[in-house]
């Protein structure tokens, strides 16, 4: 590469990076970013408990609901107005300097007038539809996003969530079984057979059990599990409460495609060395009939000194 394409390359890249941080400094974006972020924020305890391999499901439905009651709580003009306090306080003058504008002058015909009543749009009015777009705009992500997680974790689940949470011993209906039935059918489990063994075990789990010691689905699971061939139906709801099918995230990952594709050489190209790659690629017909031996002498006998001016 000489001189002269660097110097296009980097004016190129300057353009359009100054372009972006004008677009991300607008205010309109600003205020969306501040939206997600602490949307996003307050759905990470969620997404990581629910991702982590000692989730189980009691634990998870439980975060899942705290966090829908603070997207609730977010749902107010005060957080809105807050949001739009942090907007107005961000420094835009010291990452993108405002462009100056053509000063204004009155024509000389209008210099002895005077206004007696003025017409369109004020800049007061302006600014109090825009803070009233995005208020809605705000709203919409909120609701929005309570309604997916309600239908999701809550609506078509409650009777599953109602079982997992009957499983700990502190639930007013520990073990009954007309509460269990929905989880122990999702595994296939033989309620009939099942009464004998929930009134055995939920009086021996009530014995061994202690606040102090006993602070999951985890340590219960370990008292059943030395007798587990005593209260095998019993035993594999508790199981199945354990086994979130959102904990095979972790395992995926191990083996996930993108690792094989994006890796650290191909993160680290340039845009147009990938383009180029990918032509190439695309026309492995013409590629394959090149003799790599003298390409390789032609390309040893070009100089590869960088050009200077």
């Amino acid at each position: 590469m000489t001189c002269e394409d660097s110097d296009v390359c980097d004016a190129t890249t300057s353009i359009e990076a100054t372009g972006l941080l004008r677009k991300i400094s607008d205010p309109k974006f600003l205020f969306a970013a501040y939206a997600v972020q602490e949307i996003l924020q307050v759905l990470q305890p969620a997404d990581q408990l629910l991702q982590s391999r000692e989730c189980d499901l009691l634990s998870g439905f439980q975060v899942i609901e705290a966090s829908v009651d603070v997207l609730r709580r977010f749902r107010s003009e005060e957080h809105v107005d807050e949001i739009l306090t942090k907007v107005r306080n961000h420094d835009l003058e010291s990452v993108v300097p405002t462009p100056a504008r053509r000063k204004r002058r009155l024509p000389a015909r209008l210099m002895d007038a005077h206004v007696e009543i003025t017409l369109g749009q004020h800049e007061d009015n302006d600014a109090r539809d825009t803070n009233t777009v995005r208020r809605q705009l705000y709203f919409s992500i909120i609701d929005d996003c309570v309604s997916e997680i309600t239908s999701r974790f809550c609506e078509r689940n409650t009777e599953l969530a109602a079982s997992v949470k009957s499983l700990w011993p502190e639930s007013e209906h520990f073990l009954e079984l007309s509460i269990l039935r929905p989880l122990a059918e999702l595994i296939g489990v033989d309620t009939s057979t099942m009464i004998s063994e929930c009134v055995v075990a939920k009086e021996m789990l009530l014995k061994r059990f202690s606040n102090n010691s006993h602070k999951a689905l985890n340590d219960i699971i370990e008292i059943l599990f030395p007798v587990r061939d005593a209260f095998p139906q019993v035993y594999s709801v508790y199981a199945a409460a354990l086994t979130p099918g959102s904990s095979t995230a972790s395992c995926e990952a191990s083996f996930s495609v993108l690792i094989r594709i994006l890796t650290s050489y191909r993160r680290a190209m340039t845009h147009r060395r990938k383009a180029n790659l990918v032509l190439l690629s695309f026309q492995s017909k013409y590629t394959r009939e090149i003799d790599l031996d003298n390409f390789v002498d032609i390309f040893s006998a070009k100089t590869r000194r960088l050009q200077l001016r």
